[in-house]
Formats: structure tokens, C-alpha cells, sequence
């Protein structure tokens, strides 16, 4: 996990990964719910690492977010 987090920020433009270093990540599903995983990724990638409240709901929930607001929808399609 460390390693595939290590390299995504790594191949990131640069103001993005510097966002990423100030901000931190966020965890979702299954991985959001290892005990002390926040701890551990933070020691290891010298970023703030938080877990969200609902992680194993993340994705279903913003899906659901995005099909009840079309126009958002296109504009995230637009940008892939």
C-alpha cells in the first residue's frame, strides 16, 4: 500500500502532489477500517493521512452524489 501511494503521488504534477504534501490523503473503503493504518501510512509517507468516517460507503455515496447532479457528472466525464 505504501509503495502504490509512494508512486501515485510521485506521478502527480507537481502543484497536485504539493497539495497532497500539505493536505494530506484520505482513506476509503476496506483500508479506512485497519486499526492504526493513519498512524502507520503518516510515519511512513510524512504526509497527514486521515480515514473517513463512512470509508466502506465512500464510493457508492459519491456515485450517488454524482448521478442526482448531471451537470457535475458531465464535467467530471469532460476531464477523464
Amino acid at each position: 500500500v505504501v509503495r502504490v501511494i509512494e508512486t501515485t503521488i510521485n506521478e502527480l504534477e507537481p502543484e497536485i502532489s504539493a497539495d497532497v504534501a500539505r493536505n494530506g490523503i484520505y482513506l476509503a473503503g476496506g483500508v479506512s477500517k485497519i486499526s492504526g493504518i493513519e498512524k502507520y501510512l503518516r510515519n511512513k509517507l510524512n504526509i497527514p493521512v486521515f480515514t473517513s468516517d463512512n470509508g466502506e460507503n465512500a464510493c457508492i455515496n459519491g456515485a450517488g452524489k454524482l448521478i442526482n447532479n448531471p451537470d457535475f457528472l458531465d464535467k467530471v466525464l469532460s476531464e477523464l
